[in-house]
């Protein structure tokens, strides 16, 4: 386990019994098709989950940023660029959702395709313009802010990654909300001791618009 982890705190065992119950429950459901309307409309239980508690009400998931310009030398006609915020869409288009399973103590295993996903990108930039006339050799910055965009169709992932999820947190919860198969991840990761840590990530993908 390539976390530090102090040796008082106790990192509950995902591989456990009743721990992968909860997982195969958990992903049955975001694999699974769920009801969404009366007239019988339905949806992958992921998508409806990434909707009512993760993505904007535009089906974004903004990402603000802070320090990420980038200064460049004097014979480049930018002078300074900055991003001050993502935006990933289509994080609700998942169409495949394979088994979210127990690969270790603390590491899980979970497959999936998204549809198609599109990322936004607010740019701002410092343009060096320099002055027409012959005599004069000064220049001048000009202020730009354009939004660049690109899309992915059909972006499959393989991933594993490692959650320490705190033993004492996870057992002061209480049972009510693990009743429900849409609440176990979710209250999984709240009581996580350390960020999640990705060990194997592989991609494909259909076309880049």
């Amino acid at each position: 386990l390539s976390m530090n982890i102090p040796a008082n705190i106790e990192l509950l065992d995902l591989s456990e019994g009743l721990i992968g119950l909860l997982l195969n429950e958990t992903g049955a459901y975001l694999g699974g098709t769920v009801e969404i309307s009366v007239g019988g409309e339905s949806d992958l239980g992921i998508n409806v989950l990434m909707r009512s508690s993760v993505l904007d009400e535009d089906g974004s998931l903004s990402l603000p940023l802070s320090n990420s310009s980038m200064s460049f030398d004097a014979e480049s006609a930018v002078n300074e660029l900055s991003v001050s915020e993502i935006r990933v869409f289509g994080l609700d288009s998942f169409n495949e959702f394979g088994s979210l399973s127990a690969i270790g103590a603390q590491t899980l295993q979970v497959d999936f395709v998204l549809e198609e996903v599109a990322i936004e990108m607010d740019i701002d930039l410092s343009v060096l313009v320099s002055d027409a006339s012959i005599s004069s050799r000064s220049s001048s910055t000009h202020e730009e802010h354009i939004t660049a965009r690109f899309g992915m169709r059909n972006l499959g992932i393989d991933a594993s990654f490692l959650l320490a999820v705190d033993q004492s947190k996870f057992d002061g919860m209480e049972l009510g909300p693990l009743l429900f198969s849409e609440n176990i991840l979710p209250c999984m990761l709240s009581t996580l001791y350390s960020g999640v840590n990705v060990t194997k990530l592989t991609l494909s993908l259909g076309n880049v618009d």
